[in-house]
């Protein structure tokens, strides 16, 4: 607290604001109010000094910088009161004088990480949005906005309802926009998210984008808001894509190929089977029996490869079972019958 003569000289302080300067009660008294701002302050100072006499101001509440004996900037806010004589004239001024420099400072430490969360929220690479538990836009960057330009051919506003509106309007299936729903009330139980979205634009072309969710947890523990962070995946999509109907390509190439050389090992088979036909000597028809079913054990593993999806492997058991059996149906006699018992893991 400080009394202030109409002269603007400090005629009386209390402890506090003679140790908020780092000065002596006798030091700080008959001091004028100019000698402890700053200079720059000096004319804005007398100014509104005389303004408030002449005017008869009766109250102000007003910010300043004092100086502070060491010479560092102290941040004050004063409610300023004139006092009046019995004849309502002017006679001092009695000022609360408050110490504000450390909030001041936060204030300033709150408002540079504002600015670099913003500045990093603005110039990312990525579509940044948040999105209320009600399913309301409440923040986005120029990315986001860009994207709601391509596709609904007009700007976002932070307010609207996102997940009550159409499939139709949304440009995208009512499956993806129930998945988007879903995951959005997932994350609002505490657990990230993540899933792909389709975009088609006003001119029919199509973005991919892989978007990544994260509930926004207060320090009081609850989430009443979802961030989102989008990176477009066309051209990896696109590549998929592409890969996939080569993939498929090569499959049916493949498939066919097996089914080729199939049954060229039975029409083999079957020349070898004409030509036993012909032949009387028991010796050449048992060689070419055997040479009949090594090519017919070939066609085997061919079929099996044919009728699968996996081209890297065949169910050998499968190939093993037609084997045998076709060995014993060979050679296998009425004189000599041959049961078999097999137990082959898959």
């Amino acid at each position: 607290i400080a009394r202030t003569g109409l002269d603007g000289k400090l005629l009386q302080a209390n402890n506090h604001f003679s140790e908020m300067l780092g000065l002596t009660e006798e030091e700080l008294c008959n001091k004028h109010i100019t000698e402890i701002q700053p200079p720059a302050a000096l004319h804005h100072t007398l100014t509104s000094f005389q303004k408030k006499i002449s005017e008869k101001v009766h109250k102000t509440n007003i910010e300043k910088r004092y100086i502070h004996k060491n010479g560092n900037v102290v941040f004050v806010e004063i409610t300023s009161s004139m006092i009046l004589d019995v004849n309502q004239q002017p006679m001092y001024f009695l000022s609360v004088i408050e110490n504000v420099t450390e909030k001041r400072e936060k204030d300033k430490e709150l408002m540079t990480k504002s600015a670099k969360i913003n500045a990093i929220f603005q110039n990312s690479s990525h579509l940044i949005y948040t999105i209320s538990k009600d399913g309301i836009l409440t923040s986005y960057n120029d990315n986001y906005r860009q994207i709601t330009e391509f596709a609904y051919g007009g700007s976002p506003k932070e307010g609207t309802r996102v997940f009550m509106s159409s499939a139709k309007e949304k440009n995208i299936s009512r499956e993806l926009l129930d998945q988007a729903t879903l995951s959005h009330q997932i994350a609002l139980s505490g657990i990230s998210q993540q899933y792909e979205q389709k975009i088609v634009g006003k001119n029919g072309n199509i973005k991919w984008f892989d978007i990544s969710l994260d509930p926004i947890i207060l320090p009081d523990g609850t989430i009443d808001e979802v961030s989102y962070i989008a990176h477009e995946i066309t051209e990896k999509k696109e590549n998929e894509i592409e890969i996939g109907h080569s993939l498929k390509e090569k499959e049916v190439l493949l498939k066919e190929v097996h089914h080729r050389v199939k049954n060229n090992l039975q029409v083999i088979s079957s020349i070898l089977n004409l030509q036993s036909s012909s032949a009387k000597d028991t010796a050449i028809l048992n060689l070419l029996k055997e040479s009949q079913n090594r090519i017919k054990s070939m066609a085997y593993i061919h079929e099996n490869l044919y009728r699968t999806n996996d081209f890297a492997n065949i169910k050998f058991s499968e190939y093993l079972i037609t084997l045998a059996e076709n060995l014993v149906y060979s050679y296998a006699t009425s004189k000599c019958p041959i049961q078999l018992n097999l137990e082959i893991e898959n």
